[in-house]
């Protein structure tokens, strides 16, 4: 499971069984989220215009693109694809 932590800009992943934090990754502004089951794209929706993949296997972000200014809200995910 990911929980966006806009405070610390960064993304964690929970493991539900347990309740502990397994991963955190930085994420720089970025706090929307959408994720398949392959894959998880972070977005600047509360400060910035940011789109970065991260990659759940490493638990590290790919470098990000700025669509400033046209990044309204951040990505979705739909039948397994964003």
């Amino acid at each position: 499971m990911w929980v966006s932590v806009p405070a610390d800009g960064a993304v964690v992943r929970v493991d539900p069984d347990t309740g502990r934090v397994v991963a955190k990754i930085p994420a720089g502004r970025e706090c929307e989220f959408a994720a398949t089951e392959d894959e998880l794209w972070v977005a600047g929706g509360c400060r910035g215009s940011e789109v970065a993949r991260v990659d759940p296997t490493a638990n590290a972000v790919s470098p990000s693109a700025d669509l400033a200014p046209d990044a309204i809200g951040g990505p979705v995910a739909h039948g397994g694809s964003l």
